[in-house]
Formats: structure tokens, sequence, C-alpha cells
């Protein structure tokens, strides 16, 4: 990054023969050593339409960004929660501007929006030019125009920002009063007293394409391989929507695992296209269960990252993807699960809708939702080839306030799908029809 460095060597550096630095030469030590170097702007290189910044992944060999502040200002990269953000605040206390400035190719492009989460504890709202707002240029900032301002005081959360740029501009130029061009500037700037925690702004997630509804793992294949003699090499993974490829390689893989331990070593590849994709890897045939982590930077066509629990703030945990697979035979009769090793429940598939979680939690299962409906479900798998006497299934269940819901069905109806009911059902086919067996109710 362009601009001034300052390097300082401390007066506790000594020789071999432990003697304290002295860099005046003057006999007496204790001296520290202190240079600077500039770095000089060799100006911005326009990065390509629809953008996206996360500043997790490659931020650094980006020359896309400008950052810039007055007096004692700082721009800097910070970490929230584990993930790095980009923090505008004043050290020591002072009125300073801060700026960051990125330029994107616009040539031709319409109905373009701008996308960022931005979080403001304690920081107030400054108008005017010099104050805090998201501004454009098409004179490489000579001339700036404000779009945006930016999220009003003592901001209790992070929030999604969203600008129309077209209309923006629109109301500010008038309507045909300008066009995109292929080096479009774009600032967001923050004018304030204090540090951190008393004032200040953090920035994050940085957007400029026509949407930013991320993408979401539907499913996998297979789920299980039920032979004496298995054998998995590859996993098919289905997106909800296109995918651009070139964000799905091998470093999108957090973890493969199984019975014998760490397996991410293994992976030889991803291939595929749209919303279909195989990860290939060594052949598995150990029996027993394994799971792939993958996500979240996975981008759909418009440079939206992943965004599987559907909450609109990308690139957290809860945004990758997790797939279990089930090598070997299904158990027989008689089985017994007590839900003590949960990293071993070969019998069971789990699977959720919307922010629904299936959780294994003091030796349970616990079925739940993040917020809003959702449906959860647990399958177990049994080999009964042969059975011909009466089978008995029995379980606890712990209702915690859940209201009841049947969806007009009753013991004995059948049904194919899933169905957002409260219920217990068996299938002979592998999971394509089900009957009712119970209906859960009371609490």
């Amino acid at each position: 990054m362009a601009g001034t460095y300052t390097i300082s060597v401390l007066t506790g550096v000594t020789d071999l023969a432990r003697n304290p630095l002295d860099q005046n030469k003057n006999g007496i030590s204790g001296d520290g050593y202190s240079t600077s170097l500039t770095i000089a702007d060799a100006g911005l290189t326009p990065a390509g339409y629809p953008f996206h910044e996360s500043l997790d992944v490659g931020f650094g060999t980006r020359d896309c960004w400008r950052f810039t502040s007055t007096a004692s200002g700082r721009v800097q990269l910070v970490t929230d929660s584990g993930d790095l953000v980009l923090q505008m605040d004043s050290s020591p206390n002072a009125w300073t501007t801060n700026e960051a400035i990125l330029a994107i190719d616009l040539a031709g492009q319409s109905a373009v929006k701008l996308f960022w989460d931005e979080y403001n504890r304690y920081d107030e709202a400054n108008a005017g030019d010099s104050g805090d707002g998201v501004f454009a240029s098409f004179d490489q900032g000579t001339t700036w125009t404000r779009i945006a301002d930016l999220a009003p005081t003592n901001t209790s959360s992070w929030q999604r920002r969203e600008v129309d740029m077209d209309a923006a501009l629109d109301t500010a130029l008038g309507d045909g009063g300008w066009a995109y061009s292929s080096n479009v500037w774009i600032k967001w700037q923050h004018y304030g007293y204090y540090g951190w925690y008393t004032d200040g702004r953090q920035f994050d997630d940085f957007a400029v394409s026509w949407e930013r509804t991320g993408p979401k793992v539907l499913s996998h294949s297979p789920t299980r391989v039920p032979d004496a003699s298995p054998s998995l090499s590859s996993l098919a993974i289905t997106f909800n929507e296109d995918v651009l490829p070139e964000t799905f390689t091998i470093d999108d893989i957090v973890s493969f695992a199984g019975p014998s331990g760490d397996l991410l070593s293994t992976i030889t590849g991803i291939s595929g296209s749209g919303t279909g994709y195989t990860v290939s890897f060594a052949e598995q045939t150990r029996a027993g269960v394994y799971t792939m982590v993958i996500g979240p930077y996975i981008h759909d066509l418009a440079m939206a990252p992943m965004d599987q629990d559907g909450s609109g703030m990308t690139h957290t945990v809860t945004d990758r993807y997790t797939a279990r697979v089930t090598l070997g035979a299904n158990p027989g009769l008689p089985l017994y699960e007590a839900f003590a090793n949960p990293s071993a429940l070969q019998a069971w598939d789990f699977w959720s809708s919307g922010k629904g979680r299936v959780q294994i939690a003091n030796e349970r299962i616990q079925m739940d939702s993040a917020s809003g409906y959702a449906l959860n479900e647990a399958i177990l798998h049994v080999d009964m080839t042969g059975v011909m006497q009466d089978v008995t299934l029995k379980f606890y269940h712990l209702r915690n306030g859940d209201e009841t819901h049947y969806d007009s069905l009753a013991v004995g109806s059948t049904f194919t799908g899933h169905r957002n009911a409260d219920l217990v059902a068996v299938s002979s086919d592998g999971g394509g029809t089900w009957k009712v067996v119970l209906l859960l109710a009371g609490n």
C-alpha cells in the first residue's frame, strides 16, 4: 500500500557480547534506531464487475483500493469474532478524516447496486462533503458526489447496507447527467474525533453487483453406501444456483475426515460447472461416517458469497455446508442408540430446512431453529431383511414449549418427500414413501 512507513529497533537489542545498542556511538548505551521508507502510489487498477471484497482472502494482493487519513486518523484491518474487518477511528484524539477508495470498471453497466456491512457503536453522524458518507467520482477523485449516508449513531449490531447507485446518481446529478466509465471511484468516508469503543466505524463485505443473495448447497450425494464392502471416491455437490468454478477449489474444502482420521490431503480435485460439482479423492473403503465441510468463500455469478444459513451475513461458520456420508451395511436388530458418541452415528442421517438445527447434545437428539419456522428430520437406517415378527420402537421424547403441527396427516397416512409435521414415520423403499406410525404431542 502506498504511504510512508516507520521502522523502529528497540533499545533492548544487544550484540553477541551482550552490549546494548549504541546507535549514536557516544559510549552511552540504550539508543534506539528509527528509519522510514516511502512507497510511491502507482495508481489504482480498476476492479472488474461484479466485485466482492471479503477482506479475508487475497485482500493485500489487489491494487484497486486506496486508504488515506488526515492527522491522527487510522484505517486498519482488525479482527471481529475471528473475521477481518476494516476499522476507521482516530488515535490520539483529534478530528480526522478516514477514507477507503475503491476503483472499479463500470463501463457499459446499468442497474448497479452497492453493498456493504457496517457497524457503528458510538460514532456521531457528520453531514456534508467532509462528513460521514459514501461518494462516487468519475474523474479519479477530483470531484465527489454523495450517494449515501453512513449508518446512524449507536447501532447495536452489524447492518447490511444497500444503495441503488443508478438512482442515487440520478438524484444527485440528474437523469442522463452522468455515465459509468472504465474507472469509477467509490469512497467510504469517516469523520470523527475519538478511538474505537467510543467512536469510529467498522466495515466488511463490500460488493458492487446487481444482487447479493448468496448461493447455498441444496444436497450432496451419496449420503449412504450400505454395502458390505463399500467404496467411496467422490462426492457430488448441488447448489441452488450457478456458482463460479474459479471460486470453488480445493482450498474451499475446510475439512474432510473419516474413521481413519484427517483425509484432507487425499482430495485430488474439483470438477463441474453451474449448479453441479464433484469433489474427487482417494478411494475410501473403511466402514464408518465421513464428513466434508465446504465454504463459505464460494460465489455465484453476481459474486455474492455463500449464505448457507440464509441470514444475509456471509463468511461466517454457519455459512459452511457439512456433507455427511456413511459407508457400510446398515445395522440389524436388535438396535440400541444412546448417542454417547456423536461422531460415530453410522445408522443416522440428519436433514433441516431453512435455519433448522439437528444437534447431538447431552446424549440426545435436539431439534430446533435458529430463527423462523424450519423442518428437522433424524432418519435411522435399519436392515430388517427377513424379520417376520412384530418390531417395537421405543424412545424418550421431550417437548420444550413447542407447538404441534400435523399437516393434515394421521396415523396410517402415507406421504412422499417432506411434510411440515411433528411425527414418526417409516419407509421400506429408501425414503421414497413414508407411513405415519406416531403423531408427536404433549410437553
